[in-house]
């Protein structure tokens, strides 16, 4: 055998042994942390190839494993964080509790995968990390001795006690996490008819202990509401899909449209019947006292912010009566239109079940992009990891681009960069050739949480404007900002003045409003996708009304050309809206007094 034949042999056995001995200490000291239901949770690989949840002195639930055979997973359930009760309102920790114990029972094979998939990416980084120390150090000690590495080893190896320390050292090295894990017997338990009902992940589930009891005496009841909650929404995707067979304008409008003309609310009886209920900003957080929450008593003196620029209560709180600039445009050529579709949610609150029927509208209007305005969970807690789970599986096809709520924490963008969406943060992206501008909400109010205000709503405000106009020209409309997504239209109404941007789309009301015109561009609020109402959990069935819109954006000549709405309701009916036009896109920026009548 030629000489480099005999190294590039030696070297190929070297990686190769080297790949071994790193994956099997990967495998095997990987850990990771995940939750069930509101609990905390270690996470710990193991040969039995099942996925074994200890709840401690209730037993074991065994189900088995979605990883490779024979790898399986220990659960081992610890508390509820101190942060999720430490809140003003006890009853606002229970409700998060529950929402968490009912969003992991809905969609147990989510919360199951998510457990599995966190271990297995934590044994690969272990083994790339490894397996390149490995290879480092090989190639640093063929460095330094000059070629003779292979001869420097043996004659260390031939002095005496020095073998069996290597060997020993090995044993320890790889035998140690190697039989912590072989030793742990796989458990049998017995089927429990009860978790079989529910298919998935649990048909041949298991239990020990007195959760066997538990679950036989009083699981039925729990099973029934969860196989209930997802017949129901199976149901609704259905009628989703029937409702889009029967329409005649399924993807887009097949007539001309007149721009609609939307009247300023002569009254907003909402926001009213909110206030009274010491809900003063719709979306269902009780009042604190804290001027933050109250328009036109937002805290923004302290920075030269003037309060009279916020709209009066009872007022629509997207308009903004005095803009900080009147930039005006000239016409532009018209293009040949290139139409963007895309699909819209905000203010799910952690409806697991909406995941599905999400997944269905965006298919069945053939998005080219999904925009969530925030919201997607009730606490932005660390259990709240499968309220992101539920949709993000479900829009596994398409791009989504995400302006986190005051309902969603830092930890929930992290959540949802780890399903690949773009998470706003301040500046300026661009998907599906739309450049969009954006941030999460200034303010976190969390049932789990707490309450928090990072920035004013004028420092936020000031933030994004800066970054919306930074790269546009006064006197070139097509260099403009395409959209901007904000959860609090208190803040973007602040925003819209500057000229920068064509279109504001915003949530947090949980009602529609819109579309107009605000400054020198157009607005529109989305309704809750969860169907979210003020003081009401998205628990199990819809509470209310949810809806999706589509948005037909032509990115050619930079305007919103079509609109409509799918409204599920409480009785699992389906209305698709027809197709809207938007308002002519103005010349001049608002400059009157939008007050309601009589205010």
């Amino acid at each position: 055998m030629r000489p480099l034949t005999r190294r590039t042999v030696r070297q190929t056995v070297v990686v190769l042994l080297t790949g071994v001995v790193a994956l099997v200490i990967g495998v095997f000291t990987a850990s990771a942390e995940g939750s069930v239901g509101p609990h905390e949770a270690d996470l710990e690989i193991t040969l039995t190839h099942q996925v074994a949840v200890d709840l401690g002195p209730l037993g074991k639930l065994l189900v088995d494993s979605p990883a490779p055979w024979p790898i399986g997973v220990q659960v081992d359930v610890g508390e509820i964080p101190a942060s999720l009760t430490e809140v003003e309102n006890p009853l606002d920790a229970l409700g998060g509790d529950v929402e968490a114990y009912a969003a992991f029972f809905s969609q147990p094979q989510t919360a199951v995968a998510t457990a599995v998939w966190a271990l297995v990416s934590d044994a690969v980084a272990r083994t790339i990390l490894l397996w390149s120390i490995a290879l480092v150090v090989i190639a640093t000690g063929q460095l330094a001795a000059g070629g003779l590495l292979r001869a420097e080893l043996r004659d260390k190896l031939r002095r005496r006690g020095v073998a069996p320390l290597v060997a020993v050292t090995a044993l320890a090295v790889i035998g140690v996490p190697v039989a912590g894990v072989v030793e742990r017997p796989e458990e049998e338990g017995r089927p429990s008819q009860v978790l079989a009902d529910l298919g998935g992940v649990m048909d041949g589930a298991r239990v020990t202990g007195r959760l066997a009891a538990l679950v036989d005496t009083y699981g039925e009841r729990a099973i029934q509401t969860v196989r209930s909650t997802q017949s129901y929404y199976d149901v609704v995707a259905q009628n989703v899909r029937d409702a889009y067979a029967a329409d005649d304008e399924p993807l887009e409008p097949n007539r001309p449209l007149r721009p609609l003309v939307v009247a300023v609310p002569e009254d907003d009886t909402e926001v009213e019947e909110d206030a009274a209920a010491g809900d003063v900003d719709g979306d269902g957080d009780a009042a604190t006292g804290d001027a933050t929450d109250e328009p036109g008593a937002d805290a923004d003196a302290e920075n030269g912010s003037d309060s009279t620029d916020e709209p009066t209560r009872g007022s629509d709180p997207t308009r903004t009566p005095t803009p900080t600039r009147t930039p005006t445009r000239a016409p532009v050529d018209e293009l040949d239109p290139d139409v963007v579709t895309v699909m819209l949610i905000s203010d799910n609150h952690c409806n697991t079940g909406m995941g599905r029927v999400m997944g269905a509208v965006a298919q069945l209007s053939e998005a080219d992009l999904v925009l969530n305005l925030g919201d997607t969970t009730m606490g932005g807690s660390g259990p709240e990891s499968i309220c992101v789970d539920a949709i993000a599986n479900e829009l596994t096809d398409f791009p989504v681009v995400v302006a986190d709520g005051n309902h969603d924490s830092m930890l929930t963008g992290d959540q949802e960069r780890g399903h690949g969406w773009t998470v706003l943060d301040g500046g300026v992206v661009e998907v599906e050739g739309l450049r969009i501008v954006g941030d999460r909400d200034p303010r976190l109010t969390s049932v789990t949480l707490g309450k928090r205000e990072f920035l004013t709503k004028g420092e936020a405000a000031e933030k994004v404007t800066q970054a919306a106009c930074a790269g546009v020209d006064p006197d070139d409309p097509g260099s403009r900002v395409d959209i901007l997504a904000i959860h609090d239209p208190y803040v973007g109404n602040r925003i819209m003045p500057s000229g920068c941007i064509v279109l504001e789309l915003s949530g947090h009301l949980h009602r529609r409003v819109g579309p107009f015109q605000q400054g020198l561009g157009l607005f529109y609020g989305m309704a809750s996708s969860g169907g979210a109402t003020s003081g009401n959990l998205t628990l199990g069935e819809l509470p209310a009304t949810a809806t999706i819109a589509v948005l037909q954006y032509d990115r050619a000549n930079k305007r919103p050309t079509a609109l409509r709405e799918v409204r599920i309701a409480t009785d699992q009916s389906v209305t698709l809206t027809p197709w809207e036009a938007f308002p002519e896109m103005p010349l001049e920026s608002v400059d009157a007094d939008l007050s309601p009548a009589g205010s």
